[in-house]
């Protein structure tokens, strides 16, 4: 069902869903226990859980030892994934609900949870992987702030590293703040230095 507030933040959305407040709301909302995506309807969240999940793991093997960031990491749900997989986890997010909710959640001692954003991340550690799903076309409101994250997540990539990221690339009203194309989207990352 489609609200009047959601048609609110859509229409507001570079001044909604790039503050953390929004987030740390919705994960009050709908984390919960389970710890998955933030949308009212359950079924859709399992959905959209199970195929985000499939994919990132149908990209990955055997994680042992690897170094992992998961950027935008909400509660956490796929740092615990990777964790079980062997992977040691740098886990952040702007919203700092969204970091409480995780650490409640979480007993793995390979998982390190930290609040902070894409704009955030440092050079000085290095990691093997890079996992954002949903998360740079929100916190990124045009082009220039994409290349900026990109860049600092190809820094922060030991040799041979692999940025795996699941975006949704709209043009139109549905999108979330950055309005960019599937096209676009991965000549940014090509030209960002990834091979695509």
């Amino acid at each position: 069902m489609i609200t009047l507030e959601m048609i609110r933040n859509r229409w507001n959305r570079d001044k909604v869903y790039t503050k953390p407040e929004f987030w740390d709301d919705a994960a009050e909302k709908f984390y919960r226990e389970a710890g998955t995506n933030v949308w009212v309807n359950p079924h859709l969240n399992e959905l959209f859980h199970r195929v985000e999940s499939d994919t990132l793991h149908g990209w990955v093997g055997d994680m042992t030892g690897a170094e992992l960031l998961d950027l935008g990491c909400g509660a956490g749900r796929f740092s615990r994934e990777f964790a079980k997989r062997g992977a040691r986890v740098t886990a952040i997010d702007f919203s700092p609900k969204s970091i409480e909710i995780a650490r409640k959640l979480t007993d793995n001692p390979n998982i390190t949870y930290s609040v902070g954003s894409a704009f955030d991340i440092s050079a000085d550690q290095k990691f093997d992987y890079v996992v954002c799903s949903k998360v740079l076309t929100i916190a990124c409101k045009d082009k220039i702030e994409l290349r900026q994250c990109l860049s600092k997540i190809r820094n922060a990539l030991k040799p041979g590293g692999k940025l795996l990221s699941i975006e949704m690339c709209h043009t139109n009203f549905v999108r979330r703040v950055l309005s960019i194309s599937f096209t676009d989207y991965l000549q940014e990352l090509r030209d960002a230095g990834f091979e695509v």
